[in-house]
Order: structure tokens, then sequence, then C-alpha cells
């Protein structure tokens, strides 16, 4: 009986040099007894080869092989040009994000495959396969923030350094999941005055248990948070919600209060809307800011990619355990409740909740 098959695809992206897997977990599937393709140079530009993939024990092949695979794996979601590769039968696995992105969804209905989407997978309500990329993210928006600062570059002129006798830059940070602690811990680091906003007092309680006096933490409710969003040197949006039919959490009169030359950076970019709503589109690595109404505007929906080797290390050691459950239940009948929580598409249908959710709202208010 022939062995079933894993793909594992280079990045496409612009400025995407991540890949899902690293040849030491690449080795765990092959002793799994699947017949891995890796396609060529899949990580050539973090500096691996793919001669380190064969030692591994997997077969070098070109895109098309790899997408002919029984379970196809990425990094990201596939880009437009890909979709022609899908097909019923398949698996498809990457963090996904298809909720924010009705041309993936209309794709994953028509070519009925089965996909999945790594930042679904749950467990006691935590999310672990995100927790890498959420961890850098955190990091890399108070880098890029304190960067942008500079005056040249249209910022304040602080610098976020600890430097003596200061004056020590306001940070604000929206959220405390792990993008808003890792952002926090990098703010503390760098000396600067580090404000949490959080949804209750149970979450309160957790960030000052970790931080104790180093932050403060106070309940997210509006004339706060305009206070505070005033006051701010550096404001960092760290959840991610959706808010095609809610008010905007921060709006473009609390922008406009804000000090000229402050930095605002979105990590989570949240769908529709958004609750930072003086973003009226993303920006890039290649050109991070946009400056608006005085404002650096820092908006980067794959922070990470900035660091591609440190992320895909830490994600390739984080998402192989559930690469091995995925493949089990994928291609050899196995049953796995967390694995069947992360489906988002099956049978020319979308399963899962939220993407069930957003088409629905795509269909009253296209997303723009």
């Amino acid at each position: 009986m022939a062995r079933q098959s894993i793909g594992l695809l280079k990045e496409r992206g612009t400025s995407e040099r991540r890949v899902l897997l690293l040849p030491h977990e690449i080795k765990t599937l092959v002793q799994d007894r699947y017949d891995v393709m890796v396609e060529a140079k899949a990580a050539a530009s973090l500096g691996i080869s793919d001669e380190a993939y064969a030692e591994a024990g997997a077969r070098i092949v070109t895109s098309l092989e790899a997408w002919q695979a029984n379970l196809v794996l990425k990094y990201k979601a596939p880009l437009l040009e890909e979709y022609r590769f899908f097909r019923k039968g398949s698996h498809l696995a990457a963090f996904m994000h298809a909720e924010g992105n009705p041309a993936l969804m209309k794709a994953l209905k028509t070519s009925q495959l089965t996909a999945y989407a790594f930042e679904f997978i749950s467990r006691a309500g935590a999310y672990p396969a995100s927790v890498s990329d959420s961890d850098i993210a955190g990091r890399m928006a108070v880098i890029y923030a304190a960067y942008h600062l500079q005056s040249h570059l249209g910022g304040r002129g602080l610098l976020m350094g600890a430097a003596p006798n200061g004056p020590f830059p306001r940070v604000v940070i929206i959220g405390a999941g792990n993008v808003g602690r890792a952002a926090a811990q990098t703010a503390i680091a760098l000396g600067a005055q580090v404000t949490i906003f959080v949804r209750n007092a149970t979450k309160i309680a957790q960030i000052e248990q970790e931080f104790g006096r180093r932050v403060r933490c106070l309940l997210n409710r509006r004339g706060v948070l305009r206070e505070e969003v005033k006051k701010a040197d550096v404001l960092i949006g760290a959840i991610l919600i959706s808010t095609f039919d809610t008010p905007a959490m921060v709006d473009e009169r609390m922008v406009s209060t804000m000090k000229p030359g402050s930095v605002i950076v979105d990590v989570t970019c949240g769908y529709g809307k958004g609750y930072l709503p003086s973003f009226k589109s993303t920006t890039s690595h290649r050109a991070p800011a946009r400056l608006i109404n005085s404002v650096l505007h820092i908006k980067i929906d794959h922070l990470p990619a900035s660091v591609p080797v440190t992320a895909s290390k830490a994600t390739s050691e984080r998402v192989i355990r559930y690469v091995r459950k995925l493949a089990d239940v994928c291609l050899r009948g196995g049953r796995s409740r967390m694995i069947e929580r992360c489906m988002i598409a099956k049978a020319g249908e979308l399963v899962h909740p939220e993407l069930i959710r957003h088409d629905a709202l795509e269909t009253r208010m296209p997303i723009a």
C-alpha cells in the first residue's frame, strides 16, 4: 500500500520568507512513515538548503508536485494565484485567517477541498499553535514603534531605550493576550512607561501578578482610554476583533487628540472598520509607516515575517505536534476533537463558526 503524502510549500507572499517546518520536524514526519515532499528552495532564504531536507528523508519536488500531496502544508494562506491548485479530495492546512479574505472563502467553497486553520487549534481556551508568532508580533510592534519615534521619520524624537533621566515614552497597549504581554515585556525592557487596557478584573489580577508595579493595568472603559490615548507616545492595538457592525474602540476623533509624531501600531489587523479606523489599509515591511493627521500609523499584517529565521524555528518546533495529529486525522482516519475544531471548509461548505459569520457579513457589507 502506497504511503500517504505530505507536501510542504515555499511561501511566495511579499516579504514572506518563513517556512512552516524545518528539517528536524520534517524528519519526525518521515519517521511516522509519511511520504514527505518539500518544494525546492522552500527555506533557502533562511540559509537552509534542499540537501538538509533531503537528509531528513524528504523528497525535493516542484511546487506543482507538492500541491499534489494528500495533505498540503503552508505557513500563510495561499495567494490568489495559488487557488488554481485547490482540488476536491485534498487537504490543506496553514495559518489561514480566511475570515478576513472573501476571495479565499469563495475559493474554499468552490474547490471542495478540506481546509484547516492552525490559528483555530484550541485547548483550554488558549490557541497554542499561534503563541510563537503572537509573541514575536508583540515584540516587533514595540521595536517598530521605537524606531519610528525618531524625528527624521516623522516621530516625536523620543528614545525608547532607558536613557538616563528620561523623558520616558508612554506606551499604551490595548489587550493583554500573548501579543499584548510580549509588547509590554519589550517596552518595559526599553524603559517605557507602560499602561495596559484589559477587559475585566480577572485580567487585571493576572497582569499585576506577572508584571507587578512595572505596568499600570486599567479596565477598558471609553473615557479612561480616551485620556490615556491623548497622553500616549505609542499606542499598540493587540486584540483581534471584528468590528463590521460594532462601534470603533479608538475612533478618529480620539486619534486626533494624540501628540504630533506619536505612533500607532495595529498588530492584529482586525477585520471590518476595525477598532482603529484611521487605518484605511495595511502598510508593509518595505513601507511600514504612514503619516495620517501628524500621527504615524503602522499596520503590517505579518510582523513576524521580518524575522523569518526566529519565527520559523519557533513555529516549527511548536506546530509539529499539531501537524502530526492533523496528518493522522486526514490521512489515517484518526479522530481528534482539537483537529475537528480547526477545520474551516469541507465539501464546498464553510464549517467554522467564524468563517460562516464573516461570510454572512460579507454578503451584507462587503469587506473593504
